[in-house]
């Protein structure tokens, strides 16, 4: 028999969600529970666990450790949704500018075809993409002015007049015999005075700048014929690559300071002064040379970049050479380098098709005036010419792809792919482009995914947690949970005043109501500092309001004696002044009078 006075010890479930319904736990725990269950966002949860944290450190037991902990997991939520908003942006940002061209007109012109624009800066490698295949071309260009005092002559005319003729080469069509007839020069260019040239500047609106271009294109360690301008001499032949020779003639051109650079070198002061600005007299230089020349090899190099451990490259050569290595049975990249190749404008090209347009010196030029140039313009009109072939390299290939615009021209110029080659290219084309965004597709789904998942999870976790326990899969321990959501929470309050029949008081988004027309707790605001509900129809609060309403009647009579008494005593006044006694009033009481007695009696 178990002993009525012994100690029982009941199972209780120590947690986050405890089993309360024996024992009690303090006001920090119930403050918790409710900030867990009714907080919507991480931020606001770790500013009121702060909050709590503050205001019961020194009034519960151990609140740094029962509170902290959640303090950090709300921070860390709070961080994580930040950064990850943040780098939320790299699923399209990451991705950079590279777009696919697809157009249905992809193809080739079927005639050559020249055009001149202001092209961008561009380094000096091409990557073309073909299908799980990358392809790069690279080329370079190397450039040296040429000397021309051992490659020169004087060649008088019967109109005397001065002709300088340049060797630095036999030009195509021409034989070793042909020199001694005088023909075989690379470059000829007359010879004007200074005093020609001073008449030439005064007489002519906008001088402007000559250039011309000869080209050897090296086909198997020689010049081929079909595409080539000239024959190099030996000093200036190569074997692996192309070579050009670039002449520039000032074409009575004055500088307004002595020029160093020896492309533009001019060092040939005129007689004659003129006056710039603030009339100060200054003198003008015109060209040493009537023209001056610049020796180039160019080199081409293809790579299949299949991956990034293994890069197979061809050797450097001439853009014949590369053409074959592409078309070779070793070369895995076949037709999709070809079009670059095909689309490539060398140098020479460049200065042939553009000319005296295609100096950045002309930038500086001001009616047959040169303002000063610095002692490397050379350079800088190389890397010009090479960037404008590059650029036209790329965009022939942007064409092939994108096709024209100009119906007309796609109609009787254009000539569309034929071989699998080319209708390869025509699908894998990438280009770099503000037009349009690229986004990782990966990256969204797995975003998509997981915050669908997020957003199922907390509409349906109480739901399932119950079904859970329904079905005995879990402890049954989500009375607390849903007994601490905010209108349960108020619900608990008005019924514990005995306020209200209530239903909808369990289970999952249930709402307490109460039977039609009941009224519930006002709150009692004796105390500022600390409201609270209270039953309007309990007894104490009946004694309450019944002795408020006897006071406040016993001070309104106290003020309607006060009154009345006021105006007895002016009453009174009134009839003692009478003469003739006569009366006619009332009082509280009783009055009686006597006709022939002046005297007031008031019982």
């Amino acid at each position: 028999m178990t002993d009525p006075g012994a100690a029982v010890n009941y199972p209780v479930h120590v947690g986050v969600w405890t089993n309360w319904s024996i024992g009690g736990k303090d006001g920090l725990y119930h403050q918790r529970q409710a900030i867990l269950r009714n907080t919507l966002d991480e931020r606001t949860a770790l500013t009121n666990f702060i909050r709590i944290l503050w205001s019961w450190r020194r009034k519960a037991h151990r609140p740094f450790r029962r509170i902290f902990p959640l303090v950090a997991l709300s921070a860390v939520v709070t961080v994580g949704f930040t950064v990850a908003s943040i780098f939320s942006s790299k699923i399209n940002s990451a991705m950079g500018s590279e777009v696919l061209l697809s157009s249905p007109e992809c193809g080739t012109p079927s005639i050559e075809m020249a055009e001149s624009s202001h092209l961008p800066e561009l380094s000096d490698e091409y990557n073309a993409y073909a299908a799980q295949r990358a392809a790069s071309l690279r080329t370079v260009t190397h450039c040296a002015p040429l000397q021309s005092k051992d490659y020169r002559k004087t060649i008088p005319s019967a109109a005397d007049e001065t002709y300088v003729q340049y060797f630095y080469g036999r030009m195509m069509g021409h034989g070793p015999d042909d020199e001694a007839n005088g023909i075989n020069f690379t470059y000829e260019m007359r010879q004007q005075p200074v005093s020609e040239l001073e008449r030439d500047q005064s007489t002519s609106l906008s001088p402007r700048y000559r250039v011309d271009s000869h080209l050897c294109s090296i086909l198997n360690g020689t010049c081929d014929p079909g595409t080539s301008d000239f024959i190099p001499n030996e000093d200036l032949a190569q074997r692996d690559g192309d070579v050009a020779v670039i002449f520039l003639s000032a074409n009575g051109i004055c500088f307004a300071e002595p020029t160093d650079d020896d492309l533009y070198s001019a060092h040939q002061r005129s007689p004659f002064n003129i006056t710039w600005g603030k009339n100060v007299p200054s003198y003008v230089y015109y060209a040493d040379e009537p023209a001056t020349a610049l020796g180039c090899k160019i080199q081409y190099q293809i790579c299949d970049a299949t991956s990034s451990a293994e890069r197979s490259c061809s050797p450097w050569g001439s853009l014949h050479d590369v053409n074959s290595y592409t078309t070779s049975p070793k070369s895995r990249i076949k037709g999709t380098i070809q079009w670059a190749l095909r689309s490539s404008i060398s140098i020479s090209n460049v200065v042939a098709l553009l000319t005296g347009s295609s100096l950045t010196s002309r930038y500086r030029l001001f009616k047959g005036i040169q303002a000063a140039l610095p002692d490397n313009q050379w350079q800088a009109e190389v890397e010009n010419w090479h960037s404008i072939g590059l650029a036209s390299m790329q965009g022939g290939l942007v064409d092939f792809a994108a096709g024209p615009e100009n119906s007309a021209v796609l109609e009787h110029l254009w000539r569309k792919p034929s071989t699998a080659e080319e209708k390869n290219l025509c699908r894998n084309q990438k280009i770099k482009s503000a037009s349009y965004a690229n986004f990782s597709m990966m990256w969204l789904v797995i975003i998509l995914l997981l915050g669908t998942i997020i957003i199922l999870l907390e509409y349906n976790l109480e739901s399932l947690i119950v079904w859970l326990e329904h079905r005995r899969i879990v402890k049954p321990q989500s009375m607390e949970w849903f007994a601490n959501d905010t209108l349960q929470l108020q619900r608990l309050a008005h019924e514990e005043l005995g306020l209200g029949d209530w239903s909808g008081c369990g289970g999952t988004h249930s709402v307490p109501v109460t039977t039609k027309g009941q009224k519930l707790g006002i709150l009692d605001d004796k105390d500022p500092d600390h409201p609270r509900l209270i039953n309007p129809f309990s007894l104490d609060h009946f004694s309450e309001l019944s002795g408020k309403i006897e006071q406040s009647q016993m001070e309104a009579d106290e003020a309607r004696i006060s009154h009345s008494d006021d105006a007895d005593q002016c009453d009174t006044g009134k009839l003692e002044a009478q003469s003739n006694g006569h009366y006619v009033g009332t009082t509280t009481d009783s009055i009686e009078t006597e006709a022939a007695s002046p005297m007031l009696r008031i019982g």
